[in-house]
């Protein structure tokens, strides 16, 4: 993933080896993958 889902921001990927993380909102996730937790809530 290159943007935020949340904040649709630019994700850090330098930050960690194994995860990618957006400096705006906070939002993690493992690279190239993304987090169902906020998926989940909206349905």
């Amino acid at each position: 993933m290159k943007r935020c889902p949340e904040c649709h921001s630019k994700l850090e990927n330098d930050l960690f080896s194994e995860f990618q993380y957006c400096t705006v909102c906070g939002y993690w996730t493992r690279k190239e993958t993304a987090r169902l937790e906020p998926l989940m809530i909206l349905e």
